[in-house]
């Protein structure tokens, strides 16, 4: 099994119809897999579905080891071999086909996986569409919010829109003046803070609408808020809070609350619109405790057992000419994608059992308990080459009662403590952002502080070192964590 995925180094090696589509399957994440099946179910005859898809048999149909611990079903295969050769299955939806979905379910609804997709563009348009706007200005908007980018800033000038306008609609140049209507009429829908240039117009737009509407008693802060953005962007940037005062002419509360406004302003716009669905992730393996080890067992969700269709191979050696060329080169490919299916399953199986079998602290005791561990470990562990196992572990994903994990998560090169025993660098970055949450707000830590506190638990790491780990976690540096003590 294994063998057909070992890349063998050798140069003059050429890869087979067979092996390319076996790799070809085991690197697609599970989402694109399902729709290839799909696909290939549609396109080749000879390749079906069970018409009960609930998982309960075993989901490798069609190995041979599969299908000795399977339980035999003879009342089926009774029924199978009895029905008319014509009589076909009916059509399955492959991708959203529920295998291994509890029976008797009632709070599962398929409305519960629709993704409702409404962009920013769709939302301006339809705003647009309930104002009273002469046509000519109208349009110029509707223009505008077409030209804007994903965060919802309009990255050209309005001369440049007006050019591009005129080349598209074929229209006369209009007046400047229909333009600066235009993008008012933009900058005036909701939300507030689009058709701005920058995140920083966007901030002045937001703030300037608050000062408009806010009670007297609040227009002091957004004022200093609105020329702290404007004239001291810098300052607020480093969190220079003694320059803020001394700009600004204010006190330490005032300072306060002008963060305060600012932190509760939207740099982007259309932060709260998405331009494409949200993407969900489907285990591949599932992890359970099983006489007091772990062990990894695959999703029988995304296990569709496609076999071939025996009934439709009888017919065709039943015919008077036998196999066609045609037919017979069609059974052929049947039977390799189902195989290529089967082996994809058993090599990502085979690649989570070592992995499981090597992470038992880690799933008992969380990530401090993560063991260093390499792509060549697993490879020598299950016997296959490091690239068939780097396709196994792209993209696919295990479920545990401590979340949700993408295989590379458990690779991570070593660090030796103060005994000289070998810990994951992803426990030390636990580490190093566990002392980050517990930091005191006005004086973070710094590297070099990180790095002591690392030694004091047993672990030598350099600064720099610890500064690579930090910036990996992607944790600012210590100046920009700072916060206003209150």
């Amino acid at each position: 099994m294994s063998n057909a995925l070992k890349i063998v180094q050798s140069q003059k090696m050429v890869l087979t119809p067979q092996l390319k589509q076996s790799i070809e399957l085991l690197q697609l994440p599970t989402a694109d897999l399902l729709e290839t099946i799909s696909r290939t179910l549609e396109e080749n005859p000879f390749l079906e579905l069970p018409e009960d898809s609930s998982g309960e048999d075993s989901p490798l149909r069609g190995s041979p080891e599969s299908e000795a611990q399977a339980p035999r079903h003879e009342e089926e295969s009774d029924s199978a071999a009895s029905a008319p050769l014509n009589d076909m299955p009916p059509e399955v939806d492959l991708v959203h086909q529920p295998w291994g979905m509890p029976e008797g379910d009632d709070e599962y609804s398929p409305i519960d996986r629709a993704v409702s997709l409404t962009t920013l563009a769709d939302h301006l348009q339809e705003e647009l569409g309930l104002l009273r706007l002469d046509p000519d200005i109208s349009a110029k908007a509707s223009f505008l919010i077409g030209e804007l980018d994903d965060d919802g800033f309009l990255p050209i000038s309005l001369e440049e829109a007006a050019k591009d306008f005129e080349r598209i609609t074929s229209t006369k140049p209009a007046e400047p003046e229909q333009w600066q209507e235009a993008l008012r009429v933009l900058r005036g829908l909701d939300p507030i803070g689009v058709g701005a240039s920058s995140p920083q117009e966007s901030l002045l737009l937001q703030l300037e609408s608050r000062i408009q509407s806010c009670p007297p008693e609040e227009r002091k802060i957004h004022e200093l808020a609105k020329k702290a953005i404007a004239e001291h962007l810098q300052e607020l940037a480093r969190k220079d809070f003694s320059r803020l005062k001394k700009c600004l002419g204010c006190s330490d509360e005032e300072v306060r609350g002008l963060y305060g406004c600012i932190q509760s302003l939207t740099p982007r716009p259309a932060a709260l619109y998405k331009s494409s669905p949200t993407l969900y992730v489907i285990p591949d393996v599932f992890v359970r405790r099983q006489a007091g080890r772990w062990e990894a067992l695959l999703n029988p969700a995304t296990v569709p057992p496609v076999r071939i269709n025996e009934r439709l191979v009888r017919l065709m050696s039943a015919q008077e000419n036998g196999r066609s060329k045609e037919m017979s080169g069609c059974l052929t490919a049947a039977r390799t994608f189902a195989h290529s299916v089967n082996q994809r399953f058993e090599t990502i199986l085979k690649v989570a059992q070592a992995i499981v079998r090597r992470q038992q602290d880690f799933f008992s005791r969380g990530e401090l308990a993560l063991t260093p561990m390499v792509l060549r470990d697993i490879a020598e562990d299950t016997q296959l080459h490091e690239s068939t196992v780097s396709r196994a572990v792209n993209g696919k994903y295990l479920q545990s009662s401590r979340g949700v994990y993408e295989f590379r998560h458990f690779f991570s090169s070593h660090v030796s403590n103060a005994s000289g025993q070998a810990v994951s660098s992803k426990a030390i970055r636990t580490l190093i952002r566990e002392f980050v949450e517990g930091e005191p707000p006005d004086r973070p830590l710094s590297d070099s502080q990180l790095a002591a506190l690392l030694v004091g638990k047993g672990f030598a790491v350099a600064r720099r070192t610890v500064a690579k780990y930090r910036e990996q976690e992607q944790i600012p540096i210590a100046s920009l964590r700072k916060k206003i003590p209150l």
